[in-house]
């Protein structure tokens, strides 16, 4: 089972594979210790689509996200993904009680895939708890309920890649089995790197800090040294050659596409004009930019 982005709204054809290689490199999470096939991102690869001898252009190829891929448990596991801006997918309350569907309020259960009013109860228990217990409450139960480096890991990320669509919505969200907490997985990466081409983010300023009503409440009321914890980790990930990683990955993917003039025949597939040295400029620039004013960002409120 494989996927094909044709990447429509991404110029540089590289942000999904980019965002997901540097979410791979960063990412923990609890169970991984009990497991060796566990994969908490996806694998993809540039490549030219035919079909029936009709040129198609530049895709990307694409492993899913699903139970396999996380190594879930069969017995226990449970996935999770959002897939719209609702009151619960952004924790600020429920406004509407799960039933026996695979669909809830802008999520869609995607393991186990029968119609138990049960599978909802981890993340109802979760979004119930962020959004309406106390502060004492909140802070004695949220680490029993959520993977905290995984948490840390995936703010972060988000952050750093200024995520504007995977807050809220464009998020995996699972459990190993029942004794593990629930921890956040990335998907559809595409308006990220400082990717304005879209109506959803033409608007957004390169400096907002992405966040939640959970990440907020973490965040205030400091659940054992959260900050602390994330700004160390913040600085384990900017020491270890952060930019440097990221665009050596991401000059490799370009160059790929102009070596083999994929860029040319996507470009008159198309009728397009894009240029993608300068798409690799622009995202560097932006880059560069972005990792100082989140450096400052953790330095001065962490």
């Amino acid at each position: 089972d494989w996927h094909l982005d044709a990447m429509y709204i991404d110029l540089s054809k590289s942000r999904n594979i980019l965002g997901m290689e540097t979410w791979k490199s960063i990412a923990r999470a609890t169970y991984l210790l009990d497991t060796d096939e566990a994969q908490l991102s996806q694998r993809g690869y540039s490549i030219e689509v035919f079909l029936n001898n009709d040129y198609l252009g530049v895709y990307s190829f694409n492993e899913p996200i699903d139970r396999k891929q996380l190594d879930l448990k069969k017995n226990g596991g449970i996935l999770y993904k959002s897939e719209a801006w609702t009151t619960e997918t952004i924790y600020e309350g429920i406004q509407i009680e799960p039933d026996s569907s695979l669909l809830w309020s802008g999520f869609e259960l995607k393991y186990p895939d029968d119609m138990n009013v049960a599978n909802w109860e981890p993340l109802y228990n979760f979004i119930q708890l962020v959004a309406y217990a106390n502060d004492n409450v909140f802070i004695d139960s949220i680490e029993e309920i959520i993977d905290i480096n995984n948490i840390i890991d995936y703010f972060l990320f988000i952050n750093l890649i200024q995520a504007n669509d995977n807050i809220g919505k464009n998020m995996f969200i699972c459990r190993y089995d029942e004794d593990y907490p629930l921890l956040f997985v990335p998907w559809d990466l595409d308006l990220t790197f400082g990717n304005n081409n879209s109506s959803w983010t033409s608007d957004i300023p390169d400096d907002n800090i992405i966040t939640n009503k959970f990440f907020d409440r973490i965040y205030e009321l400091d659940v054992n040294d959260y900050r602390a914890k994330a700004k160390l980790r913040w600085n384990e990930i900017y020491q270890n050659n952060l930019y440097e990683n990221i665009i050596n990955a991401l000059t490799e993917n370009i160059n790929k596409l102009i070596d083999s003039n994929a860029d040319y025949r996507e470009n008159t597939r198309w009728d397009l004009i894009t240029d993608y040295n300068i798409e690799l400029e622009n995202i560097k620039t932006w880059l560069s930019m972005r990792i100082i004013f989140f450096d400052n960002y953790i330095n001065t409120s962490y």
